[in-house]
């Protein structure tokens, strides 16, 4: 009895395994926590899918071998041949290329889904078109079952296209909604804003850009009335309270609109104002005659505002009056010195005057006079130190030039006046000469200072200026004679003898 041949019946699995699963709670979840082993499922999938529908398609006609219907064998070996010539190379390659192209849109497909599934919330709006790209996938599917790649192909390209095109639906809606809700938050309209992210949170429940626009919305009502406050408070002119409330609004949202336009107005508001307090501070110390206090204030506005005129001449003021202030407490003090005859002290004060301005009269005029007190003052003093001095010509004319411009000076404190009376009393008495007499052996050769060599004498008288003399004498076989005298009036003779003999 000849067998019946029983065809291989094909099996056509869903190669997108896309079906939509209502129904199924956490689908989208796991779908997105298991993206890459879904992916290399289904092309798994589909290679067995694309084996087993070869196998069928090629071994359907081949009939069971045997042994006693020869006919039958020599028939399933003619059906051999034929499929492997079917399977030519260059037919085999195309129908492999033809499959991978397939595969590839297909994947693409699921890649686009995942993004999408994982992006947006599908309930809400996009859920049609969802359903829409799944049932063209499964279209595919019919199609790659029946190896016909071409259609496959293209029935998986639309799929994808439909994807992405409600991706970039879902992406504008998106963006629209969270616009809305900035425009709202920059308007301070917390109502329209609210509603405004709620659309947005049904799109994309999970975009990151929502709980931060949430935060804003948080702090909104609060914000408005820190903005209510501080311009209130900058029409007062309170400036630092005003900035006080813009500082908070910079802790709770730095995005708040039109802060910043507000914080610089309330600071160019706030120099203004301290531009203005200082000037006056200046300009009070300056009438007060406290120049290092003007000096401050003013130096406070310059350094706000470099060219600030009003902050330029109250410094100018300052520099004028300070020195006029300074000169006239160093000519002060330098009168007064004069009149203590602390002259160096008068000459610091005069010089002080000149470093002002070295042209000032009171300045030249003062420190020469007081020079010449002092200098005349040293000759005064010593004269007084070694009258004795007096007996050479040139000291005693110099002593009495000193004395005579001593006189003529206007500044003669008592100590001053007491030394040109005493050099005057001095002066008066070496101005007499004295006769002194000098007795000798007529050996030595006898020389006198301020005089000359005497010569060799017994005795001899000469008239002396009073003050003191050096006497040498000079004798051969004795040392030399050296005596100081000091010239007085009725003074006792003066003897020049040789005392020490040389062996």
């Amino acid at each position: 009895m000849r067998e019946v041949q029983r065809p291989i019946e094909t099996v056509r699995p869903a190669l997108s395994h896309l079906a939509r699963r209502a129904n199924e709670h956490g689908w989208q979840q796991w779908l997105a926590t298991n993206k890459p082993a879904v992916i290399a499922s289904v092309c798994i999938f589909s290679l067995l899918a694309v084996s087993t529908l070869l196998a069928s398609r090629y071994q359907i006609a081949a009939p069971l071998p045997s042994a006693t219907n020869p006919q039958t064998t020599k028939a399933s070996t003619t059906l051999d041949q034929a499929t492997a010539a079917t399977l030519a190379p260059f037919a085999k390659l195309t129908l492999e290329q033809a499959q991978q192209a397939a595969r590839d849109e297909l994947g693409r497909f699921v890649e686009q889904q995942l993004q999408l599934e994982q992006r947006f919330n599908l309930g809400e709006w996009s859920i049609e078109s969802m359903d829409g790209a799944t049932d063209t996938a499964l279209v595919g599917d019919e199609y790659f079952q029946t190896e016909d790649y071409l259609n496959a192909l293209a029935s998986y390209q639309q799929a994808a296209d439909q994807i992405a095109q409600t991706i970039q639906l879902g992406q504008a809606a998106l963006a629209q909604a969270i616009d809305a809700t900035v425009l709202a938050i920059d308007n301070l309209n917390p109502t329209k804003a609210t509603s405004s992210l709620s659309q947005a949170r049904k799109i994309a429940p999970s975009d990151a850009k929502i709980e931060a626009l949430q935060q804003r919305i948080d702090v909104l009502p609060e914000i408005i009335v820190l903005l209510r406050q501080g311009l209130n408070l900058g029409l007062q002119e309170r400036y630092e309270d005003a900035l006080s409330s813009y500082a908070k609004i910079t802790a709770l949202d730095p995005l708040t609109a039109s802060l910043n336009e507000r914080v610089v107005a309330a600071q160019a508001g706030w120099q203004a104002q301290q531009l203005r307090q200082w000037l006056s501070d200046g300009f009070s110390a300056l009438d007060a005659s406290d120049f290092a206090g003007a000096r401050k204030a003013f130096n406070k506005v310059t350094a706000a505002v470099p060219d600030n005129s009003a902050a330029l001449g109250g410094l100018e003021q300052v520099a004028q009056l300070y020195d006029v202030a300074l000169i006239s407490s160093a000519a002060s003090n330098a009168a007064k010195a004069m009149t203590e005859g602390a002259w160096e002290k008068a000459i610091s004060a005069y010089q002080r005057i000149l470093d002002l301005d070295p042209n000032l009269r009171v300045g030249r005029t003062g420190i020469a006079s007081a020079q010449e007190h002092k200098r005349i003052n040293a000759l005064l003093n010593a004269v007084l130190a070694q009258p004795q001095r007096l007996s050479e010509p040139r000291l005693f004319n110099a002593a009495e030039r000193a004395l005579a411009n001593a006189e003529l000076l206007a500044s003669k404190p008592p100590n001053f006046t007491d030394a040109i009376a005493q050099v005057a009393k001095i002066l008066e008495q070496y101005r007499k000469p004295v006769l002194v007499s000098f007795i000798s052996d007529n050996t030595i050769d006898i020389n006198l200072s301020n005089v000359g060599n005497l010569g060799r004498f017994s005795q001899r008288s000469l008239t002396l200026r009073p003050g003191t003399y050096t006497v040498r004498g000079s004798k051969n076989g004795c040392r030399d004679i050296y005596t100081n005298i000091t010239v007085l009036p009725n003074m006792n003779p003066v003897e020049i003898f040789c005392t020490e003999r040389l062996r």
